[in-house]
């Protein structure tokens, strides 16, 4: 055991201090903080011109991640930012001017982009052939060794936003396509094939049928709810220059490969009429309260009921405003935002939703393909933790947290005969001196490992 620890440990890319931006360590949950602001090109892109694209945040790297723009030369930014120092950074050069880099994912606006935990991976897609600023195109990428892989199969299937399915092992994206219709492809991950699933219908029972489905969405995974959420709203025409919409949600099952329409309530009467770029809806999964975050910039902020099937508001105070970048951040427990503005002054925000997650909660879910450990939260942690855990097969399983030695310094937490599915777990580490450990969760001849910040 001492010499796989001995190896597990020196695997781990590990930072000496987790949580490392001060400024959140003390934030009050439902609360925002203005962290940082950048001006001038930086700022641009940053955003990617004008905030038509999303990010992700990779937690390999811990950066988040933006690939592609809508505005002129911004268009082949990929840019990391790293909310632990405050610093923005462009691994790849930022004008190519009419030179193709065929080793990177090239520009797009509405671009997805999304981070496998299993495969620690970032993924995006945006579909197209070759551009003046790298190539259209579904990616793969390493951002700690800063390298990125093209399936050119998959241009036509992966186009627009994107989410990581981690409990069926797949990456979905939805478009919309030249006649204005939705449209939905998978990458499967361990086959690497790609395939092209049944679009949501273009309409709702609750709309006309001459709807059609605009572009300006956002696609999350929630593993509690055994499915990716899709966020939108259907269109029919444009007055003066505003869009008559209503809002829809949702949910794609990831095994049978079908749409559910969710219809929830809770949004009657949240105005629809305040769109245009830089204000758009956008989810993020909170894994410590389990619970989907939407954001409706300039208008609210809601948490996803599925036992009501209901859209609650959230009383955080005054919303910054924003754009489609907000993201949650583990090592702060944080969903980050880009205030984006014409002024190109653009505001880094954070928001807590919640400090510690409630009581032991086992999440009825979709069997998964592989047993991993997920994440825990808070990280650091300082007396109790939550640890998120998926299982392959029926069984008995073990979680045991080791020192660097390969000594077992909690009592492991045994669960007998467990179905497969995804659990959470909360885990008291009061008499565990401040340093680094080791999570292993053994499944029959399965382990996965997850690395343990103590800090005290």
């Amino acid at each position: 055991m001492n010499a796989l620890l001995v190896l597990i440990f020196a695997a781990l890319s590990i930072f000496a201090i987790e949580g490392r931006n001060v400024k959140l360590r003390e934030m009050a949950e439902k609360s925002w903080i203005n962290v940082c602001k950048y001006g001038g090109a930086v700022s641009t892109e940053l955003t990617g011109g004008t905030a038509e694209v999303p990010w992700s945040y990779d937690q390999q790297a811990k950066v988040f991640v933006r690939v592609g723009g809508c505005t002129g030369g911004y268009t082949n930014t990929i840019c990391f930012f790293d909310l632990g120092t405050e610093t923005v950074s462009f691994p790849w050069p930022k004008d190519l001017g009419t030179t193709v880099d065929t080793s990177r994912p090239g520009s797009g606006c509405n671009r997805g982009v999304c981070y496998d935990p299993y495969s620690k991976l970032t993924y995006t897609s945006c579909g197209g052939a070759a551009s003046d600023y790298g190539v259209y195109g579904f990616w793969k990428g390493d951002m700690v060794a800063k390298k990125w892989t093209r399936y050119a199969a998959g241009s036509k299937q992966m186009q627009g936003q994107c989410a990581a399915d981690t409990a069926n092992r797949i990456i979905v994206s939805t478009w919309r396509n030249s006649a204005g219709l939705k449209e939905c492809g998978v990458y499967e991950i361990d086959n690497n094939t790609f395939v092209k699933a049944p679009a949501m219908p273009n309409t709702s029972n609750t709309v006309s049928s001459n709807f059609a489905i605009d572009w300006w969405q956002t696609l999350e995974y929630a593993p509690a709810l055994n499915g990716t959420m899709y966020f939108g709203y259907m269109y029919k025409d444009s007055i003066n220059g505003y869009y008559k919409s209503q809002w829809i949600t949702w949910l794609f099952d990831g095994k049978t490969r079908k749409w559910t329409d969710l219809k929830p309530t809770g949004l009657e009467g949240v105005p629809l009429n305040y769109v245009s770029q830089g204000f758009r809806p956008v989810l993020s999964w909170d894994p410590v309260a389990n619970v989907m975050i939407l954001l409706i910039n300039g208008v609210g902020l809601f948490t996803y009921s599925s036992a009501q099937n209901r859209w609650n508001p959230v009383d955080a105070g005054p919303l910054p405003g924003g754009s489609q970048m907000f993201e949650y951040d583990p090592e702060h427990n944080v969903h980050v935002l880009v205030k984006y503005n014409y002024s190109f002054d653009q505001d880094v925000w954070a928001f807590r939703y919640q400090n510690k997650a409630s009581t032991f909660e086992e999440k009825a879910a979709l069997s998964p393909k592989h047993t991993l450990l997920v994440s825990m939260t808070p990280s650091p942690v300082t007396t109790s933790a939550v640890i998120s855990y998926q299982v392959a097969e029926k069984g008995n399983v073990e979680l045991t947290v080791y020192d660097i030695k390969g000594r077992a310094v909690l009592k492991p937490v045994a669960r007998q005969n467990a179905e497969a599915g995804i659990y959470s777990k909360r885990v008291q580490f009061n008499d565990i001196s401040a340093g680094v450990y080791a999570a292993i969760l053994t499944n029959g001849t399965k382990k996965t490992t997850l690395r343990v910040i103590v800090a005290k």
